[in-house]
């Protein structure tokens, strides 16, 4: 095969490897996005508009909660049948919330059964997603030469903007557009269908990605490891709980910087929602389509450094940036979420790639599901909740800032005792060059 063919092929499997991403992400902000809608559809009328919102955003939590029994589920099937078995089946499982969602009837009609079967499909959601993201970076960890990891690792991050943006978009369109009764009676399920559109064209892409190299590797010389949950929790307990520690960090900065920002500048900071979701739309582009550069960066002076600046560097320019915020200067405001994420792109560049690193092949896909799964779910999903029960019970607006340098801060020390891995082969593999399989560096 030629070079220029080598070349396009491992791109189209880079990008059939990560479509899930856009996948998972357009789901999950999408529910947020709409959560007010979906909490006049399915709470009756009489209740407070507080407690519908409540208990419409808890299905929110409730998908995050399931993400770590499906990062077990998907992490062990990935290590014994393959990691493209485990992804296809985690998105194919993704259709049923999605078109579900879309079909579901509301509480005029169903009364309780419509949000127990909603929050049955978050559950769905956040069980499958458990086993995307995660499947996604060994996919293509496995997928590229020890000096291009961090450059393909964030095709994974492009793709989850891209979805990100996809729903911003959406959602915007459709309440800007379409009458408060209009969009709860029949507009919502717009989306959804959308959605379903997506997933069905991201099913298809799978269908025709390849396996990974290393795995075949493993197969072919009779080493698949039939238990690699139990060996990656009892072997490798130390690596699972640094992947937890690390994912927990990056959690806590992504759903405060990129997440949380838009309500916090409403509520707390005054600007209108109109202005504050275009500035976190903005940040969501910049992120995507600027990851490249921040997975290159760690190809080329490694994952340890960047982590600990990107640490260091929040310790410092947190407390001031929430002061800036405050200012309520839109100009202010757009380059203050772009400063806050700078740092948080130098730590998932040099992240992604890394949690393949550390774990040998037999037991990769198992252990990162565990660690990053759990780390996201009790660390990175509840900070958004503890900011604003912090500001809440202090008052003091910058509060969500000190929540920043306290887990930089206790960060550190993990970060300083890291053993660069950046420039090594994968673990414990017999394959000498992955470029065969479809994710190679060419990306």
């Amino acid at each position: 095969m030629s070079t220029e063919a080598t070349v396009s092929t491992s791109r189209r499997g880079a990008i059939f490897g990560a479509i899930g991403a856009v996948v998972e992400w357009y789901d999950l902000m999408l529910y947020g996005y709409l959560s007010v809608v979906f909490a006049r559809v399915f709470f009756p009328e009489n209740a407070s508009p507080g407690v519908a919102l409540a208990a419409t955003l808890g299905g929110f939590a409730i998908g995050f909660l399931m993400r770590p029994l499906g990062g077990m589920f998907f992490g062990r099937l990935g290590d014994r049948k393959g990691r493209k078995t485990a992804l296809m089946l985690a998105i194919t499982m993704m259709t049923l919330p999605m078109i579900g969602t879309a079909l579901l009837p509301g509480y005029e009609t169903l009364g309780w059964i419509a949000p127990v079967l909603l929050i049955f499909f978050r559950m769905i959601q956040g069980f499958s997603a458990g086993g995307e993201f995660s499947g996604t970076l060994v996919f293509l960890g496995e997928g590229a030469t020890s000096g291009r990891r961090g450059r393909l690792a964030s095709v994974a991050t492009t793709f989850s903007g891209i979805g990100i943006l996809l729903a911003a978009g959406v959602a915007t369109l459709l309440t800007s557009t379409m009458s408060q009764e209009s969009l709860d009676s029949w507009g919502w399920r717009i989306a959804y269908l959308v959605g379903g559109v997506i997933i069905v064209v991201a099913i298809f892409m799978r269908m025709h990605m390849p396996e990974t190299s290393h795995y075949e590797a493993l197969e072919a010389a009779g080493e698949i490891n039939e238990h690699p949950l139990r060996t990656a929790v009892k072997k490798h307990w130390r690596k699972v709980l640094l992947i937890a520690a690390l994912a927990g960090y990056s959690g806590i900065v992504y759903f405060i910087v990129m997440t949380y920002l838009v309500s916090y500048l409403e509520t707390t900071v005054g600007i209108e929602h109109d202005d504050a979701l275009l500035i976190a739309t903005i940040g969501a582009a910049i992120y995507a389509f600027t990851a490249y550069l921040f997975g290159w960066f760690s190809d080329r002076y490694g994952r340890r450094s960047p982590m600990l600046w990107s640490a260091l560097a929040l310790v410092v320019l947190s407390v001031p940036a929430f002061f800036l915020l405050n200012t309520g200067n839109l100009w202010i405001i757009w380059l203050t979420s772009i400063v806050l994420m700078i740092p948080l792109l130098f730590f998932t560049g040099a992240f992604y790639p890394m949690v393949n690193e550390i774990l040998p092949t037999s037991e990769r896909n198992a252990g990162v599901g565990i660690g990053y799964n759990f780390g996201v779910a009790l660390l990175g999903s509840t900070a958004p909740l503890v900011a604003q029960v912090l500001i809440n019970i202090t008052g003091v607006a910058t509060i969500p800032a000190w929540y920043l340098v306290l887990a930089s801060i206790l960060i550190l020390p993990v970060l300083w005792t890291l053993k660069e891995t950046a420039f090594d082969e994968l673990a414990d593999t017999d394959v000498d060059s992955p470029s065969a399989q479809s994710g190679d560096s060419s990306t």
